[in-house]
């Protein structure tokens, strides 16, 4: 690897890493070591496959839609939707500053974190994949349309569905005492 492509690597890298680790770490039933390899695989294969990148394309679009590929692959091998369905808790320390004073809402916000990632878990793949993409990692819709190999369109559906789905949920979930 020349010094220039070195640097624009190392440069990616730093830019991307952790949010694609957090991706896979979202979608792979929340697997830190395993999200990890795949981190790192999918670096491998920018260095590996680094032609095929088409310039006029959003890059934050084509990594993740590598990273997405990944997933699916992923799902095949582990071969049991069951799997992929587990529920998850979330590291809410990594989401909540720590200096929040009113550990009331903490908690509130941590039961709706979890609540959250339940119900995005009953919803299918491909709803669950498109609001996290979304929501958590800000992408436009056209990235998304990129990524899922749908039409913009579908992207919207998708979300539009998953949000009735989660909210519909959630409400119910709200008026239940704890």
């Amino acid at each position: 690897m020349t010094q220039g492509k070195e640097m624009a690597f190392n440069e990616i890298y730093s830019r991307f890493s952790a949010r694609i680790y957090w991706f896979f770490y979202q979608r792979i039933n929340q697997n830190g070591v395993r999200a990890e390899d795949l981190t790192q695989d999918l670096f491998l294969k920018l260095i590996e496959k680094s032609d095929s990148y088409k310039e006029n394309k959003c890059f934050k679009a084509w990594i993740y839609t590598i990273a997405n590929n990944m997933c699916k692959n992923e799902y095949r091998r582990i071969k049991t939707k069951e799997t992929h369905l587990r529920l998850r808790d979330i590291d809410i320390s990594r989401l909540i500053n720590k200096d929040v004073a009113n550990l009331g809402k903490v908690y509130d916000h941590k039961l709706f974190s979890k609540r959250l990632r339940i119900e995005l878990d009953k919803l299918c793949q491909k709803y669950s994949t498109t609001f996290i993409l979304r929501h958590e990692h800000g992408l436009s819709i056209k990235a998304i349309a990129e990524i899922m190999s749908c039409p913009e369109g579908t992207v919207k559906s998708r979300l539009f569905f998953a949000i009735k789905q989660l909210s519909g949920n959630l409400e119910t979930f709200k008026s239940i005492k704890l």
